[in-house]
């Protein structure tokens, strides 16, 4: 798989994990960017790891979506935004 199929289908398959997990804590645009960069790992992973032979364009498929839903769920589960900090309005004084 080439490396712009690999972004586009990492991209996609962040957006779609993203909007089917609760709290969207990253947004769009960054469930798009965990996507791309799990899609990133997952096949550089598969590719030193995995069969000599090409697996062909299914597969590479399966292992981009794998590999992006992978990372936004991990970091989902694993990473713990900080929340943020509650505003008070001054009390006013008369």
């Amino acid at each position: 798989m080439g490396f712009v199929w690999i972004v586009i289908a990492g991209g996609v398959a962040g957006y779609i994990a993203g909007k089917f997990l609760k709290p969207n804590e990253y947004g769009p645009i960054g469930d798009i960017a965990i996507g791309i960069a799990g899609a990133l790992v997952a096949t550089l992973l598969f590719r030193f790891f995995g069969p000599a032979s090409g697996i062909g364009m299914f597969g590479g498929i399966v292992v981009v979506v794998a590999g992006a839903a992978g990372l936004l769920i991990a970091l989902r589960v694993f990473v713990k935004p900080e929340p943020e900090p509650v505003r008070r309005t001054p009390r006013r004084r008369y």
